[in-house]
């Protein structure tokens, strides 16, 4: 840190219990302690840094050239929202926790805001230093104190459950082909994009221009639900508002990604007309909307099929094994992790305007098969007597049910469909409001879980929190 006479220096450091094991280094100017700050990193392959494309490292390449540096003295490239380490890599963990598909998919949503702060707190339970005064007025102490523990978040956010974060990231790397740095400051549909051009150049095909994919998939024939969509999503079945017990939640596991695989969709086998073996896309109203080319399999077909099949039947089921050590099931969890965020993605880059390969029939066909399947299990299950009382993209709630009427719905899905049904949750009791994904549940053992019941944003009053 810098000494400056205008600042009080505040107790010991050593006597600050969060600057234990901590050597804190003083110099009288700034361009002294830049300079040694520059021969720390140049030890180092990998720089972390949390917003540092947008703040730290330009802050500090400007600044240094301001005080005498050289260009060549400073191993940073300033880009246009994205700074470069000329001596390795340099890995913005704010960009990668702000990707929503590693949020939502990787994290499980954990956090919903993307600051240090409600990230760390949310992943590791720990919180940044609170100020109660600008960094400038700081006493040199409590300087060191929260630049020490802002650095040990950043670390501890890729090291945290046996290097969870860094494991996510080569494993991202190597499934999409791109380079770690690029991967970590892009969205997901550019790294399905480069895994999909990757598979394309493998197989020796061009690659179609998204002129080429709409002049024949283009159509839609669902009117969305959603505002700006162009098709309709999934179905929802409203819940009643109440207290109800003994509630089996059943899963579709990985309902998109499966009928990808099972019918074949993919953006050169929807409405292909020079095709011998066709088959109808129907939606839960039995109109049919597509057709779908069974000649050969389809590019997206394969890829999500694999992963698919990878996950749910390797490892997802290797994680949850109690005679392996915990290391190996930690590393099978991860896998199994890193490939959810691939496959959840697919479906929907296919339906984004902005996607390379857009497909807009294709992704009409997912969801229209998604709703298909959805609609006519609930009318087996009522069929049996059992009592559905929500459901939501891929899962049903059912009321009090019997193992036997479970089992043998479970059975006609996997024979009917070729789709795995599995128990997922038991809740003692879950109370729904009314609204859709609005609902708690309680576990036998008194575990809570919330859905859509969020009290601690920022803009909520604190007597509601």
């Amino acid at each position: 840190i810098l000494r400056r006479d205008d600042v009080e220096h505040g107790k010991a450091f050593k006597d600050n219990k969060n600057l234990n094991n901590v050597t804190v280094e003083e110099f009288k100017s700034e361009y002294d302690l830049l300079k040694r700050f520059l021969q720390i990193i140049l030890n180092y392959p990998v720089i972390l840094t949390f917003n540092g494309d947008d703040f730290d490292v330009p802050y500090i390449y400007f600044r240094a050239l301001r005080l005498g540096f050289s260009p060549d003295e400073l191993p940073f490239e300033i880009k246009y929202r994205e700074t470069k380490y000329l001596a390795g890599i340099h890995i913005d963990l704010y960009k990668f926790f702000f990707n929503r598909a590693v949020r939502n998919y990787a994290f499980e949503g954990k956090y919903s805001e993307y600051n240090l702060d409600s990230v760390a707190s949310a992943l590791l339970g720990v919180s940044k230093i609170k100020i109660d005064t600008i960094v400038t007025f700081l006493t040199e102490e409590k300087l060191a104190e929260y630049n020490y523990r802002d650095a040990e978040l950043t670390l501890d956010l890729t090291t945290f459950e046996k290097e969870l974060t860094w494991k996510l990231v080569i494993l991202f790397a190597r499934m999409s082909r791109m380079g770690i740095e690029e991967l970590t400051r892009t969205e997901i549909s550019t790294w399905i994009k480069n895994l999909y051009y990757w598979e394309h150049r493998r197989r020796g095909l061009l690659i179609p221009l998204k002129e080429e994919i709409l002049a024949r998939a283009a159509q839609t024939k669902s009117s969305a639900i959603i505002k700006g969509k162009g098709y309709k999503g999934a179905v929802v079945i409203d819940p009643p508002a109440g207290i109800f017990f003994n509630i089996v939640v059943l899963d579709f596991a990985s309902l998109y990604p499966s009928v990808i695989r099972n019918w074949n969709l993919s953006y050169e086998t929807v409405d292909y007309e020079g095709c011998v073996k066709k088959e109808e896309i129907r939606d839960e109203t039995g109109e049919v909307l597509h057709f779908v080319c069974m000649d050969k399999p389809g590019i997206t077909a394969v890829i999500t099929g694999l992963l698919r099949d990878f996950r749910v039947k390797i490892y997802k089921k290797k994680a949850k094994k109690a005679d392996i050590s915990p290391d190996l099931k930690a590393y099978y969890d991860v896998v199994q992790r890193a490939m959810k965020v691939f496959i959840n993605a697919t479906y929907g880059v296919f339906g984004a305007e902005n996607f390379p390969l857009y497909a807009p029939a294709m992704a009409e066909s997912v969801t229209a098969l998604g709703r298909f399947v959805i609609t006519n299990t609930v009318k087996k299950a009522r069929e049996m007597g059992l009592r559905v009382l929500y459901g939501d993209t891929d899962s049903l709630f059912l009321y009090n049910p019997p193992k036997e009427k479970l089992d043998e719905v479970i059975s006609w899905v996997k024979k009917t469909f070729k789709l795995d049904l599995e128990i997922d949750k038991v809740y003692k009791l879950v109370a729904f409001s009314g609204l859709k994904k609005n609902y708690l549940g309680v576990y036998s053992d008194g575990k809570v879980e919330l859905k859509g019941m969020l009290a601690k944003k920022r803009n909520t009053p604190e007597f509601v929190k």
